[in-house]
């Protein structure tokens, strides 16, 4: 699936030039820094390398992270990350001293080993500056990463975002994700997740529920808020949703308010699920494989309520 052969692209912070290409911008939504901020996804994930460990152990799938390689002088650096911010390090060798981060690391390589070969993921462009969602949120940090077929042809990392959006990741450290259940796995250690833009772990990063995040969620805040962008109301990893289903969240603190208008309720949320549900924004409510209770029109948050959904 992936081959080593690398493509010489130059970038540099926000806007990207993309080796003499027209000039793209790295923020999300243009000038409001929103993509996808009032839609849902039905994935949590589907990076086609989600997880990477920064001393070499191999993922599930096989993969193991090398090294981060510079092809401008042919050396090689260990890589680490900037745990505050979710950002890549690349570290001397020799004395572990810090070599390039943020912007710095734009035109450096990824070098990875899967069961099929070596393959260089190319880091081609990245942002610091995106704006989070949440009232009082940090800044989170976009990446645009590609890497090269086995006919040498430019292939992005998100095979199931929109065409101008599939080579722009964030990272989650110390956090990875189940792709069939959207179970969290907390605590990883030197683990970090590749999330993709649009997907329900960038949203969740974009709310600022990571790990990571200023508001310090806990794991069953997080929990539930990726059950309530997958629209998974019966909390096992099923999603009753597709893309771009329009709906408006809220949170229990007020911190996240939609971007759309509310018009009728849908569910309210808790880590395993929809606590209830009046009106499906995407399903046939006859589809839903399990009993959820009706909220009867009642919006009010109460104990162990993270978000409320409404229908524009």
């Amino acid at each position: 699936m992936f081959a080593l052969a690398l493509a010489g692209l130059a970038g540099c912070d926000d806007p990207v030039d993309f080796a003499g290409e027209e000039l793209v911008s790295l923020r999300p939504g243009g000038g409001g820094g929103c993509i996808g901020c009032s839609l849902n996804s039905p994935t949590v994930n589907d990076a086609l390398i989600t997880e990477l460990n920064l001393d070499g152990v191999a993922n599930a799938s096989g993969v193991t992270f090398v090294d981060i390689f510079n092809p401008a002088n042919g050396n090689h650096y260990k890589p680490d990350m900037n745990l505050g911010r979710d950002e890549l390090i690349a570290r001397n060798m020799n004395n572990g001293q810090i070599t390039y981060t943020g912007p710095q690391l734009v035109g450096k390589v990824l070098s990875l080993m899967t069961p099929t070969g070596p393959v260089q993921l190319r880091i081609v462009g990245f942002d610091s500056q995106v704006p989070s969602w949440s009232a009082g949120g940090a800044m989170v940090s976009v990446y645009r990463m590609q890497y090269n077929d086995q006919d040498n042809v430019t292939q992005p990392v998100c095979p199931n975002t929109s065409d101008d959006k599939k080579d722009m990741v964030t990272l989650i450290y110390g956090e990875t994700y189940d792709r069939v259940t959207n179970a969290i796995n907390p605590g990883q250690g030197r683990w970090f997740t590749i999330a993709c833009v649009a997907e329900g772990a960038y949203k969740m990063k974009m709310m600022d529920y990571a790990p990571s995040g200023a508001r310090h969620a806990d794991l069953d805040q997080r929990k539930a808020t990726l059950r309530m962008v997958t629209a998974d109301y019966c909390g096992d990893g099923t999603p009753y949703t597709v893309d771009g289903t329009p709906v408006a969240w809220r949170n229990a603190s007020g911190s996240v308010t939609p971007g759309v208008a509310e018009n009728s309720l849908e569910a309210k949320w808790g880590p395993t699920g929809a606590l209830c549900l009046d009106d499906p924004r995407y399903a046939d409510p006859a589809s839903i494989h399990c009993s959820v209770p009706a909220c009867s029109g009642d919006g009010s948050f109460g104990p162990g309520i993270e978000w409320r959904t409404m229908l524009p």
